[in-house]
């Protein structure tokens, strides 16, 4: 990666987006080198913040749409490694979350079995 160019794109990016300035949780201002690179492609760029006052997270993807750049922030639990880690696992199947959700819609299913 040319981290030259990625700092740059890093920069267009905190001005264009207050989330990547602020806490949304806690509405404290970041401050400097929190986010972090975890994946780079044509189509798009994953970064990770963990807000140093409050330790909450957001995972951001940032990518080009029809209409210009477009960004979606999730809040997470998870650390930087273990987002990077999880965004090269292999997607959930429709089919598997219609076995999920069948499994939690089943009023005879006791949860308590599956967190033994």
């Amino acid at each position: 990666m040319d981290k030259k160019n990625d700092s740059n794109n890093l920069e267009s990016i905190k001005n264009q987006f207050k989330i990547t300035k602020e806490c949304p949780l806690c509405t404290k201002n970041y401050g400097q080198d929190v986010m972090k690179l975890l994946h780079r492609d044509e189509e798009a760029v994953l970064y990770h913040i963990r807000c140093p006052h409050c330790q909450n997270a957001l995972a951001i993807i940032v990518g080009l749409t029809s209409f210009g750049m477009g960004l979606v922030a999730l809040v997470t639990d998870l650390t930087a490694e273990d987002a990077k880690k999880y965004f090269y696992k292999e997607a959930i199947s429709e089919d598997k979350m219609l076995e999920i959700y069948s499994l939690i819609n089943n009023q005879n299913y006791n949860f308590n079995q599956f967190f033994k």
